[in-house]
């Protein structure tokens, strides 16, 4: 009887132990799990192992198709992977950070045309930004002197005249003339800025002047060539010579008198005190000045008496009372070579050689 239920019991216990270590037929996922185990390193049917990670290579943008093939992405177009195949999704709407709005899949930053995103910024026909609509400046109404023009995706009007203009009668002048006329560009004729009164450029005879026309001032030209014809003779060093025009020099000497620069001292043979001039440009007579060496090879002095033109060549004393000239011999009356009289008598002497002398 013992050992009866002794085998009973050995028997009840290795039915336990087989009922625990093998597989039973009513549990399929178990058994699909060990199957996949042995192929997929351990990851649910229909999913691979990739990095570690058992995923979907059907809908994983990771992973797409097969491990580490990614789905590129953008702002506006977000990497899907759908049935194993990188699929991009355009979504519209601000793109990332607010620089714009998603269109067609990219983000515009410029201006939205016909469903279409400008390509060239502050495009003046089609102006815009952040993907806003795109407007036409050419359309809208312009201002006297202007232009039109797109900055920074807005529609404006620029001055269109130069530094030197403003804008008078609805045109860019530099100055207005005295007729009323707008001058564009000023000149010598028309000189003047900022749209004030025009001024003509005048410059002195055997000279030239301009007009700097960006500040609208007249300026000194260059000087005419010499010998160029004037007025009163020819050029000479930027100004009318009617004298002798040597060059830059203009003289008047007897030895260079005139346009012809004739030499007085030839053409006349004056007295003793007359002395050879230039007087604008022809050789004439003078008197010698009061005290002036004679010309005459005589030793003496040209006088000139009071209330006379011309001086007269004294070889003896000048009186200068009487405005004459005496001998010089005489004790009251004592001297030579035009020299004032001296009266030798008052002192107790002798004119002696024409000289005061003792006795």
């Amino acid at each position: 009887m013992r050992w009866l239920s002794l085998a009973s019991l050995l028997l009840a216990g290795c039915h336990l132990l087989l009922s625990h270590d093998l597989p039973r037929d009513g549990a399929p996922a178990e058994k699909a799990r060990l199957e996949a185990s042995s192929s997929d390193g351990g990851c649910p049917a229909g999913q691979e192992l990739c990095a570690g990670l058992c995923v979907d290579p059907m809908s994983d943008p990771r992973h797409c198709g097969r491990c580490d093939v990614a789905c590129s992405a953008s702002e506006c177009a977000p990497g899907s992977c759908e049935k194993g195949s990188c699929v991009g999704v355009p979504k519209a709407g601000p793109c990332q950070g607010g620089a714009g709005q998603c269109v067609a899949g990219g983000c515009c930053t410029t201006c939205v045309k016909d469903g279409a995103c400008m390509a060239t910024p502050d495009d003046l026909t089609s102006c815009g930004a952040k993907g806003g609509p795109c407007a036409d400046c050419t359309q809208m109404p312009g201002l006297p002197c202007t232009t039109r023009s797109c900055v920074a995706g807005s529609c404006s009007q620029e001055s269109a005249c130069a530094p030197n203009q403003a804008c008078a009668k609805g045109e860019c002048c530099a100055c207005i003339a005295l007729t009323g006329a707008c001058v564009k560009t000023a000149d010598q004729a028309s000189c003047g800025v900022g749209g004030g009164s025009c001024e003509p450029c005048a410059a002195p005879e055997c000279q030239t002047s301009a007009c700097d026309a960006a500040v609208g001032a007249c300026i000194p030209g260059p000087k005419a060539a010499n010998g160029t014809l004037c007025s009163k003779g020819t050029c000479a060093g930027g100004a009318c010579c009617d004298k002798c025009a040597q060059g830059d020099q203009c003289v008047n000497k007897a030895v260079a008198c005139g346009p012809s620069c004739s030499d007085c001292t030839k053409a006349i043979s004056p007295l003793p005190c007359r002395v050879p001039v230039c007087n604008a440009g022809t050789c004439e007579e003078a008197n010698a000045t009061d005290g002036a060496a004679c010309f005459d090879p005589v030793n003496g002095t040209c006088r000139v008496a009071a209330g006379q033109a011309w001086s007269q060549c004294c070889t003896g004393c000048w009186d200068k009372k009487a405005g004459k000239c005496l001998l010089g011999s005489s004790p009251t009356a004592c001297g030579t070579a035009g020299a004032d009289c001296k009266d030798c008598a008052l002192a107790g002497m002798v004119c002696a050689a024409f000289a005061c002398q003792a006795p």
